[in-house]
């Protein structure tokens, strides 16, 4: 009998991944720790963390990030599951590709934004308070009837419940608002360091489960 061949390759391990519902809602964040024929076995991120316990047979899905071997979109179902691992097993490939697709969370949060001189990276001008439409790990949009100009570098400091990040961006993508609405929405890229992504695990998954609290009661 042929042996199956695993979903993803090895080049995969310990890369970054979000475990969401089949709904596209936040779970928790993890990395992997091994691939094999019967599925993935899915580590915490930090040693302080502990994954959520779900019930065995739960369909999930799997976002998978790695800037060499390109993202992937896997679904399944959970094994096994444990504050210290949790296994994924019925895998199946939703989507291949080279594009980051981090899951963004929507916010009504308040940040300020400071313009970056593209030569010196020193702020130029007063900050500009805005709005944070939605954050996810790899971006956010933020809305204004400030311009800023498409390709330029921002400082965005926020702070969502007890959580506070200042974040160099770079503006991507610039839509304006509709009949009335005078604001225009950037779309950032950045980069996180390692205590930048710690904070930005909590602040999302804390926005997720408000979220999810709010639609339980309604």
């Amino acid at each position: 009998m042929e042996a199956s061949t695993p979903v993803l390759e090895e080049g995969y391990l310990n890369s970054l991944i979000e475990i969401i519902t089949v709904h596209n809602d936040l779970i928790d964040y993890a990395r992997i720790h091994a691939i094999g024929d019967e599925g993935l076995e899915l580590m915490p991120c930090r040693s302080e963390q502990e994954l959520p316990e779900l019930y065995y047979g739960t369909p999930v899905k799997i976002n998978v990030y790695n800037f060499r071997m390109g993202f992937k979109v896997l679904s399944g179902i959970v094994t096994r599951s444990s504050a210290e691992s949790l296994k994924i097993g019925g895998l199946e490939m939703l989507v291949a590709s080279d594009r980051r697709q981090f899951l963004r969370v929507k916010t009504n949060a308040l940040g300020e934004v400071l313009q970056l001189d593209e030569q010196t990276a020193q702020p130029t001008g007063r900050p500009v308070r805005v709005h944070i439409e939605d954050l996810s790990l790899g971006g956010l949009q933020f809305s204004t009837p400030q311009t800023y100009p498409l390709g330029g570098t921002v400082m965005i400091k926020m702070r969502v419940f007890e959580f506070y990040l200042e974040l160099q961006c770079n503006i991507q993508r610039i839509v304006k608002g509709s009949g009335l609405n005078l604001s225009y929405y950037y779309g950032c890229q950045y980069s996180l360091t390692y205590e930048e992504e710690e904070t930005m695990h909590r602040m999302l998954l804390r926005l997720q489960q408000r979220k999810r609290a709010h639609r339980s009661i309604q």
